[in-house]
């Protein structure tokens, strides 16, 4: 089916407004790429929280923030109410507020970026729309206590949601095993795309070079590992800096770590960037210590550019995207093994170079065109379904 002139509504029931994270990032992206495709694109949140998203939007996408503000007497019963009953009073609140959205702009399909967004959007409803959920991770970071704690009733309620979803979209193959039989539809894979194929960083760069963390500033990141890690090995190294880019509640703590480990003046706290290839450009090593991940999309960028990179075998993603000692490497949560690691490619010109042109090879296969086709491809193949 020709997606030419169908509705498309995005919605992300949170972090959409001001959000600098990868999913936001693709959110936005996909909304300016489906809209160029001449789809009529919908961007929509519900947050208390005025402005626009981080990353910028083509005048032909519409944004969209349906939160609404409650008088002091809901807020009032709202604290007065036992916490089950107040998360599902609160729920299906929130539900109407999307029936009224979704009712009177009457898009052609929806794609929630969400388990919580779809819980949000259907909850109680059944829409005569087709609705595609994208899942940014292991399925079951969303319905189970692995990182969050929830009470068993919320994750019921969002096992229960997967079943309003027509077809599922997930980053890896793997993941494909942690949705839930709650599901009947169809499961595709579609990875995030990884954009910068065009340019391959210079190994033969003289004078000072750059470990690089582009992350928000947040415990599952755990930049402190990394902080930790060049300090250990810094002095050893003097041409070598570590530049850490992002926001978040973690940036005083880090910030202490560095002073404490006298740091300041080889650790940088970068801020917010919204041009990675800027930063990417001029990075030797590319370092993500995270717990859990999807499909870093700025894994993927920074290998692209055939930039060696470390990550946490531990990690959901990262450990299948970076194959140990093939195009990067892996390494334990720990201080000492971390340092370990980044020592190996500080240490080797070469090893670097290596690394780094057999990323590059292995993210030919995420380049945006290609990506971006499986997702016109899925929408249009969900929408002649529906119809069907």
């Amino acid at each position: 089916m020709n997606i030419k002139n169908k509705k498309l509504l995005l919605i992300d029931n949170m972090n959409v407004v001001d959000g600098q994270g990868g999913v936001e990032h693709v959110l936005c992206n996909m909304a300016n790429v489906m809209s160029r495709a001449g789809m009529n694109v919908l961007l929509a949140t519900m947050e208390n929280k005025i402005g626009v998203p981080f990353y910028s939007l083509d005048e032909k996408v519409k944004f969209y923030n349906i939160y609404q503000k409650k008088n002091i007497f809901e807020k009032i019963k709202r604290e007065l109410t036992p916490k089950r009953k107040r998360y599902l009073r609160e729920l299906k609140y929130k539900a109407g507020l999307w029936d009224n959205f979704i009712k009177l702009q009457k898009p052609d399909i929806i794609i929630c970026f969400s388990l919580p967004t779809l819980l949000e959007v259907t909850y109680n409803k059944n829409y005569n729309i087709p609705v595609i959920l994208t899942i940014h991770g292991d399925p079951s970071n969303d319905y189970t206590n692995r990182f969050d704690f929830r009470p068993d009733y919320m994750n019921e309620l969002y096992k229960e949601a997967y079943a309003k979803a027509d077809c599922i979209q997930v980053l890896l193959d793997s993941y494909k095993n942690t949705v839930p039989n709650t599901f009947r539809g169809k499961l595709y894979t579609i990875a995030n795309v990884a954009p910068y194929n065009d340019y391959t960083i210079d190994y033969n760069k003289s004078g000072i070079k750059k470990i690089v963390c582009i992350a928000s500033l947040c415990d599952r990141k755990h930049q402190d590992l990394l902080i930790n890690a060049f300090s250990c090995i810094a002095k050893d190294y003097p041409d070598w800096i570590l530049e850490l880019w992002g926001s978040g509640d973690k940036k005083e703590v880090y910030k202490n770590i560095i002073n404490n480990n006298q740091m300041s003046d080889r650790i940088f706290l970068k801020g917010s960037t919204r041009n990675s290839y800027k930063v990417l450009k001029d990075t030797d090593i590319f370092a993500l210590p995270s717990t859990c991940e999807g499909w870093p999309l700025v894994l993927g960028e920074a290998m692209s550019m055939g930039i060696p990179c470390v990550g946490l075998k531990i990690c959901d993603g990262v450990n299948e995207i970076i194959r140990n000692n093939e195009n990067g490497l892996l390494s334990n949560d720990s201080i000492n093994i971390f340092s370990e690691k980044l020592k190996i490619l500080m240490n080797s010109k070469i090893l670097r170079k290596q690394y780094g042109l057999q990323s590059k090879k292995d993210m030919d296969s995420y380049a945006p065109d290609i990506i971006w086709n499986k997702w016109k491809e899925l929408i249009s193949i969900t929408l002649e379904n529906y119809t069907s």
